[in-house]
């Protein structure tokens, strides 16, 4: 009986047992929503939302005991992961942990989610598949798959990829996204939205924090009524600014206040092109030119501009549009043509308020205008702002201000009884100055300024003035003139006015007789009407040189004459009047040998 007993005790304990240990496994199997850590296996349900601690931290005596994960003493942040059902196993000598079902994983701030994850255990490594979404501070990149690298927190994206960060949308078949920087590398073609501006690339990089985006190869930037080629583009979203390197285009379409039947174009050129938006401010430098081509209905051009110079800087306001062109400047137009070493290319486009009429218009109202005093070239770090120039220049030549001279300090001035142009003898200054003339008559050598144009009615427009510094030459017509500086002021697209100042000299050939006729003098003016030459005046100390003409046009000798004043009227191309006011002194040539070239 008592061995009967004994049995029957043991054998209820060896089944107590065994229950008691394989009790808790058999009845805690894969169920609906599990929880894993990224730290070793932790397979197992969660049926009361409690986060499982790791393996070796279980306890062994009290099953009911709540589980707490221990203190994490690893390098690698933990990592939560929730799906709806997980499996783990052994493929190719490498543990593996599938998940199905709304995968979720959280690590630190970065948070993913997707309908499937192949978690590798050994690698820290987790695969994600089938609509993946990664959330990190404000980006959100949404991809066909992801691997993503828990010791790096690198993400790297394939197929159909979606980077959004506020207005900014960027699209790309792969990325590599570093979640740490929030930063997304990509390597294939991508396009980059924001707002009506589309950034595409053969290639390319944004950083979320400083909204800034670096592409490269085939660059194409297209907004309304613009777009850019280049090599390469560094897009800074926060200041509305685009910075273009290599072989840079420029297309601008349309144009302010054109007519209907109108199609103005703009071309830029150049190695290298700063565009602020913003402070409605552009910057080509580097072999810089401008085309500016307007077309009537049927394709014709009815004008055309071409400027050239080592710099190029533009201004945009709601009444003008300036151009500053520094170093090596060539223009042309159809009716003038000019070179200086600086110039400024003022157009109104807009009548400017009564209240503003007398007073100096602000074309840039970050930094004074840039027709000034100097203007320097940077010499530091490429993207360092421009020196600040100084005001714009007055212009009226009235008998109050004709006396006062506009050469620059320090020229050599010609012979009194030479009227061939000055040759400058001081060291030349740097390429991209413009540097201001020194007035002889105003105390301390104070400037004579040219003043922004301004219109007082939309019937005064379109309005335009080009003013040159530094050794100008222009030529219109069959006339050369320069000086000091220039001014050209042309109204409904035919020059109206031509200021010179300080050493002026203008030269014009007479096809008829195949001289040159040419004038001297401190200031001269040049009248036109409906882009026709009509009148010259120079003054005061004014020298001429005039080829004379018999009945027949031959030529009938030569006259040199100086004055305090001469004017020259033209018809038809031809002077037709002569007039000298104030100590007038003339000598006749009238032998072939005497009659000066």
């Amino acid at each position: 009986m008592t061995s009967f007993l004994d049995n029957d005790v043991w054998r209820r304990l060896g089944w107590s047992l065994v229950l008691s240990i394989l009790g808790p496994v058999l009845l805690g199997g894969p169920g609906q929503g599990a929880w894993a850590q990224a730290v070793e296996d932790t397979s197992q349900t969660r049926p009361t939302e409690v986060e499982p601690a790791a393996p070796d931290s279980l306890p062994t005596e009290d099953l009911t005991s709540s589980l707490q994960a221990p203190a994490d003493t690893e390098d690698v942040d933990r990592a939560y992961v929730n799906a709806d059902s997980l499996s783990t196993r052994q493929r190719g000598g490498e543990r593996i942990q599938e998940m199905f079902g709304d995968v979720f994983v959280r690590q630190d701030t970065t948070r993913v989610r997707s309908q499937y994850a192949l978690r590798y255990l050994n690698r820290d490594e987790i695969l994600f598949a089938d609509d993946v979404v990664i959330y990190e501070r404000g980006d959100t990149l949404r991809a066909d798959t992801v691997r993503y690298d828990r010791a790096t927190e690198v993400g790297r994206a394939r197929g159909h990829v979606r980077l959004t960060n506020g207005g900014v949308r960027v699209r790309s078949e792969r990325a590599t996204y570093h979640a740490s920087e929030k930063r997304s590398v990509f390597p294939d073609s991508v396009t980059l939205v924001d707002s009506s501006r589309v950034l595409r690339a053969r290639f390319g990089t944004y950083w979320s924090d400083e909204e800034r985006a670096e592409f490269g190869g085939g660059v194409r930037l297209t907004e309304p009524g613009t777009e850019l080629l280049s090599d390469s583009l560094t897009y800074y979203r926060d200041q509305d600014r685009s910075i273009a390197r290599g072989d840079v285009f420029i297309d601008r379409q349309g144009g302010e206040n054109a007519r209907a039947d109108t199609t103005n174009r703009t071309y830029l050129f150049g190695d290298r092109v700063d565009n602020r938006e913003a402070r409605r401010y552009s910057r080509v430098e580097g072999d810089a030119r401008l085309v500016r081509v307007r077309m009537d209905s049927t394709g014709a051009p009815t004008d055309t501009l071409v400027v050239t110079a080592r710099r190029l800087e533009a201004f945009r306001t709601d009444t003008h549009r300036r151009l500053v062109a520094v170093s090596d400047v060539r223009i042309w137009q159809p009716d003038l043509a000019a070179v200086a070493d600086s110039a400024v290319y003022d157009r109104v486009v807009a009548a400017t308020p009564d209240s503003a009429l007398d007073q100096d218009v602000p074309i840039d109202t970050t930094r004074p205008a840039p027709d000034s005093l100097t203007i320097a070239e940077d010499r530091t770090a490429p993207d360092a702002e421009t020196p600040p120039p100084q005001p714009p220049r007055s212009d009226s030549l009235d008998a109050g201000s004709e006396t006062r001279s506009d050469s620059t300090a320090g020229r050599a001035r010609p012979p009194s009884d030479t009227t061939t142009r000055p040759t400058p003898t001081d060291p030349t200054p740097a390429p991209d100055s413009i540097e201001r003339p020194r007035s002889r008559s105003a105390p301390g050598g104070s400037p004579r300024q040219w003043n922004t144009p301004t219109a007082a009615s939309d019937s005064a427009l379109p309005l335009e003035e080009t003013r040159l510094f530094r050794s100008p030459v222009t030529w219109f017509e069959d006339s050369q003139v320069w000086g000091d500086s220039i001014r050209v002021r042309s109204r409904s697209r035919s020059i109206d006015t031509v200021f010179v100042r300080g050493a002026a000299f203008a030269a014009r050939r007479d096809s008829v007789l195949d001289r040159i006729q040419q004038l001297k003098a401190p200031h001269i003016v040049a009248y036109f009407d409906v882009g026709s030459l009509r009148r010259i005046r120079a003054r005061p100390n004014a020298r001429a040189i005039r080829f004379l003409a018999a009945e027949n046009d031959s030529l009938n000798g030569a006259a040199r004459t100086s004055g305090d004043r001469i004017e020259l009227r033209f018809d038809e191309g031809r002077v037709k009047r002569i007039s000298v006011v104030g100590g007038t002194q003339t000598t006749y040539y009238r032998k072939n040998e005497n009659i000066p070239d």
